[in-house]
């Protein structure tokens, strides 16, 4: 799956309106305190063309950085196929409330 593809399910989906959707990224920025970091999902391909992964992630932001590392967070789900996207949609709700 091409970054097109990827960018377009994360433009297909819903998310509240304080999350920045980027290509296949979708974030948002929460600063409580003097703390500031990035809660956000990614569209990460697969090995089959047709079928991609959700990852979730929480993104420290006291160090300066040029590349985001998913070691706080995990997988939304399985492997998702593009044509079960409402099944996606439904996975991601929980994360909303």
């Amino acid at each position: 799956m091409n970054s097109k593809d990827r960018a377009t399910i994360i433009k297909n989906l819903y998310f509240p309106e304080n999350f920045i959707k980027k290509g296949p990224l979708a974030y948002k920025m929460v600063k409580k305190d003097d703390l500031c970091y990035l809660v956000g999902f990614f569209v990460d391909n697969s090995i089959d063309k047709d079928s991609f992964y959700v990852q979730y992630f929480v993104q420290p932001l006291f160090i300066e950085f040029t590349t985001f590392v998913f070691t706080l967070g995990q997988r939304v789900g399985g492997i998702w196929n593009k044509n079960n996207i409402s099944g996606l949609q439904i996975s991601l709700e929980p994360f909303f409330l």
